[in-house]
């Protein structure tokens, strides 16, 4: 492809790294972006044999995406690890374009992954694409549907079919300088899947988890919503939780509210819990 390019570029180009073997010389012409380098490269590469004194001459072009470039150097770095002969500056090059690039990089086994330093981090990164990974194969199951959404409520789900919730999200929560790998199920977000959840005769306050030495928590909260968009979330304790999260609250008080209604679904929450408008964004929205 790039033998089609027509010829341009200065006569003493500059090359982003040039390697001499014996008489073979290697230019490579580096991109982060999707620019094409090969109309550049190709101009650099006539220039170079402006220059040759060898009786024969062969160019040889080819095309590298980095993808392919981390593999080969994953694989020499994997290959003279084990010879014991490592070479420091292709083990710099890699760790450096992970540190920056880390989506450029295959999902790593989450041993092999360090603690992110906050969730902006390149560590944080690869935590999310090997979980990525762990649900995109949970999702080939019958059990579970992989499925991404975008926009304003970003996120990667497997969806359910449980009746009282339709999404499971599995992610991971920072905390403390460490990662803690979170799976989190918010129940009864619709009106139908309250009726499935407080019709358990569940008492939320005496569940245990089901996973040994995985630290379990329930943390009851009412949503206000607007159409399919959320405007203030309200986090109870248990003594308030009690008064709301059970069949006989979901049944009367949940719902739509007419503007005309607010006041008196506000007065019912003034009577279990006084200072709930001091305790989430209700009425800044």
């Amino acid at each position: 492809m790039i033998e089609c390019y027509p010829v341009t570029g200065s006569s003493d180009p500059i090359t982003d790294v040039s390697v001499a073997l014996g008489d073979i010389l290697i230019v490579f012409e580096f991109k982060v972006s999707k620019v094409d380098p090969g109309q550049q490269l190709k101009g650099q590469a006539e220039a170079i044999t402006q220059f040759n004194t060898a009786e024969t001459l062969e160019v040889i072009y080819e095309d590298f995406s980095w993808g392919e470039i981390i593999a080969v150097a994953e694989s020499a770095l994997g290959f003279l690890g084990k010879l014991e002969n490592g070479n420091v500056l292709t083990r710099d090059f890699v760790s450096l374009l992970e540190s920056r690039y880390a989506d450029w990089f295959p999902p790593r086994p989450m041993s092999q992954i360090p603690a992110p330093k906050s969730p902006q981090s390149p560590e944080a990164e690869r935590i999310n694409k090997r979980l990525d990974l762990i649900k995109g194969k949970l999702g080939e199951t019958a059990d579970f549907e992989y499925q991404i959404y975008t926009g304003t409520y970003k996120r990667s789900t497997l969806n359910v079919d449980w009746g009282w919730t339709r999404e499971v999200l599995l992610d991971y929560d920072f905390r403390a300088g460490q990662p803690w790998i979170r799976l989190s199920i918010y129940a009864g977000h619709t009106k139908r899947q309250g009726w499935s959840l407080f019709g358990l005769d569940t008492s939320f306050g005496e569940l245990s988890c089901p996973i040994p030495g995985a630290e379990f928590k329930t943390l009851p909260f009412l949503k206000f919503r607007h159409f399919n968009s959320a405007i203030a979330s309200l986090f109870l304790d248990w003594e308030v939780a009690q008064h709301t999260h059970t069949l006989e609250f979901h049944t009367v008080n949940t719902g739509r509210y007419p503007r005309g209604r607010w006041p008196e679904f506000e007065a019912k929450l003034d009577k279990i819990y006084p200072e709930w408008r001091n305790n989430c964004a209700y009425q800044e929205n």
